[in-house]
């Protein structure tokens, strides 16, 4: 419970407090649920410390797996390999199989149905991924990180005004909730409200200052037609970027703001040969998905 409650957090910070099994002498349930939990948190890790993708997937996949020889019937442990399955091996019809599993063995497991939610958005399926995003939020309706997936499945169903809501709605429960503060960003400058936009990046935790604040802006700025300051924006995001663990995806926005969209596909076959997580959302992505189709990108 203590692992559960750092790791809804989705802060670096909060991921370093995760308990040790091996700290623990208990058997049966609480045993399964730890590795289950073990298991989502490898799934976090590859974007929150220096170790690649492929050290951190596998591990994941095995926690899950010691989850299931203890109890078959756990939930969680199941929606940690549909995670895996979808996100790693690009394997869509064992994720929903796994996803579907973890659902009809408890119901009210908040989080599978919302990672199931964020799978059907994947796949341009909204109406159900909706749905199940809704059911998520019946079941945990403070839940932040359910919250702002429901804003992200909006987004990606260009629903950009009910999407900006959402996200604003999240944000004035907790100011903090950056992943929140990104998605409205996109959604505002896909509305075209490009200084609300700009007002997003200074406001959040990490200032318009820095590797993130800067690919945000060659972003802002390319869709807002300010070539100059798109080109000066990326400038200075390649002057900050040694300071991200993980420069890929604000990379690629940031390529994709100064019109360099060869630059951008590059790092997209990169992303899928390294199985990242980053191309599951390529089909779907309003972001994106006009530089990919544009240039033959295949997921």
């Amino acid at each position: 419970m203590k692992g559960r409650y750092f790791w809804n957090k989705r802060t670096s910070e909060d991921f370093g407090e995760r308990p040790s099994i091996s700290n623990s002498d208990r058997e049966g349930p609480a045993l399964r649920r730890a590795y289950a939990g073990l298991a989502d948190t490898y799934g976090f890790d590859e974007h929150l410390d220096d170790g690649p993708r492929n050290e951190f997937m596998p591990k994941r996949c095995a926690a899950a797996l010691q989850a299931l020889k203890i109890d078959e019937t756990l939930a969680e442990a199941h929606a940690s390999l549909a995670l895996v399955a979808e996100s790693f091996d690009y394997d869509w019809k064992t994720a929903e199989k796994e996803f579907q599993r973890a659902i009809d063995l408890d119901p009210d497991y908040a989080t599978g149905r919302q990672w199931y939610a964020e799978y059907l958005s994947w796949q341009g399926r909204f109406d159900d991924a909706l749905a199940e995003s809704q059911r998520a939020q019946r079941i945990d309706p403070l839940s932040l990180i359910i919250a702002t997936d429901r804003g992200t499945i909006l987004y990606y169903s260009r629903q950009y005004d009910r999407a900006i809501a959402e996200c604003r709605a999240v944000l004035s429960m907790d100011s903090r909730f950056d992943l929140a503060r990104a998605f409205l960003f996109y959604a505002l400058v896909k509305e075209g409200k490009f200084p609300e936009a700009l007002e997003e990046i200074e406001g959040g935790q990490s200032t318009g200052d820095s590797a993130g604040g800067w690919a945000e802006k060659a972003y802002l700025y390319g869709q807002w037609g300010q070539t100059a300051q798109a080109q000066h924006a990326l400038a200075k995001f390649e002057e900050f970027a040694p300071q991200l663990r993980d420069r890929t995806q604000a990379s690629i926005f940031a390529y994709i703001g100064a019109g360099r969209k060869d630059q951008a596909i590059a790092l997209l076959h990169e992303a899928y040969a390294e199985h990242s997580n980053i191309v599951t959302s390529l089909k779907v992505d309003p972001g994106t998905i006009r530089c990919a189709t544009a240039r033959g990108f295949r997921n």
